[in-house]
């Protein structure tokens, strides 16, 4: 549940992601530490294609025109740190319903997928160290 916990908190905004794995982790009362880490998938390099991701995912869910498309983010080559931020954080608000249905949505999926990906990867390692002590010991 520590790794659903952070795949759920990675999608949201930034300044939040730790803050929910935090609350998240303690009132589910799951792996905080593995939550936490987890989390960090979410970083400066993916945090433009994840809300894509979850912008189109928004869209589908909403069933809004399929052949719409995102806006290009603004370019920080061509405009200072603080312009870009300012322009950049105008840019995610126009992106409006689609994206707010979509960040949670799809940490939803993601974090489901995490969860069973987990459960089937810890059973495997689980069965194999049995099969193997068996082997060692020589018991049938």
């Amino acid at each position: 549940m520590g790794v659903a916990v952070g795949l759920y908190s990675g999608v949201m905004p930034g300044f939040t992601q730790k803050a929910t794995a935090l609350v998240l982790a303690l009132m589910l009362r799951v792996n905080l530490p593995a939550a936490m880490v987890v989390s960090l998938y979410s970083n400066p390099l993916t945090v433009l294609p994840l809300y894509y991701l979850a912008y189109c995912y928004g869209r589908w869910l909403l069933g809004s025109d399929a052949g719409a498309t995102m806006t290009a983010p603004p370019g920080l080559l061509a405009l200072g740190p603080a312009a870009w931020a300012r322009q950049t954080l105008g840019w995610l608000m126009e992106l409006g319903w689609p994206l707010l249905v979509g960040m949670p949505a799809l940490g939803v999926t993601l974090g489901a997928a995490g969860y069973l990906a987990t459960r089937v990867l810890w059973r495997w390692a689980v069965v194999s160290a049995w099969k193997n002590r068996k082997a060692k010991c020589g018991s049938h």
